[in-house]
């Protein structure tokens, strides 16, 4: 048994390819066609990530806590451990995201992954300037809480060098108003 692919065709931004199975062998096969694969722009991890804390699935306490944390949009600096695939980028990006809503989410959260980011030039750079942009007032916007402060998520933050973590300190110390640590 063979697939064949027919030419595809572009739907609303999206690449739709059509597939025929053809069983047998010879000129006198048989062809049916297969349901349309279609093609994404966005990952399937990214496209079913939860939004918000309530649909974290499995981890039934973290969510209550923070569910609670949430509602008074009074956040503290917040540490998440444990082994890969249990849910800690997710969750914070799910706090991240209902807080601020898609209007405010990339002017107020900047996501690093310190296993690529790590050195002392990505804290000067991309989070000092990240740091040093004022944020409003912290008024609710589009029905999210909008508090008065950023974020950073820092992914795998136990590989940055002792230099930038050191920066990093400092950077906190200096805007510890307006910076929440994730």
């Amino acid at each position: 048994m063979t697939t064949g692919n027919k030419k595809g065709k572009n739907t609303e931004g999206r690449k739709e390819v059509a597939l025929t199975q053809a069983s047998g062998e010879g000129e006198g096969a048989s062809k049916r066609k297969m349901a349309p694969v279609v093609q994404s722009s966005q990952p399937w991890v990214e496209k079913y990530r939860p939004k918000q804390v309530k649909d974290v699935a499995h981890q039934d306490e973290v969510v209550r806590v923070l569910t609670n944390t949430l509602e008074t949009a009074n956040c503290p600096h917040m540490l998440f451990y444990g082994p890969p695939g249990t849910g800690k980028t997710t969750t914070a990006l799910a706090i991240a995201h209902q807080l601020f809503g898609p209007e405010l989410y990339k002017s107020r959260v900047l996501e690093l992954n310190a296993s690529d980011d790590r050195g002392i030039n990505v804290v000067r750079t991309k989070i000092k300037d990240f740091a040093a942009v004022a944020v409003g007032s912290g008024q609710r916007q589009g029905g999210y809480p909008c508090p008065p402060f950023k974020i950073i998520i820092l992914d795998e933050a136990d590989s940055m060098t002792e230099d930038a973590q050191a920066c990093f300190i400092f950077l906190l110390g200096s805007h510890c108003r307006t910076l929440q640590l994730m």
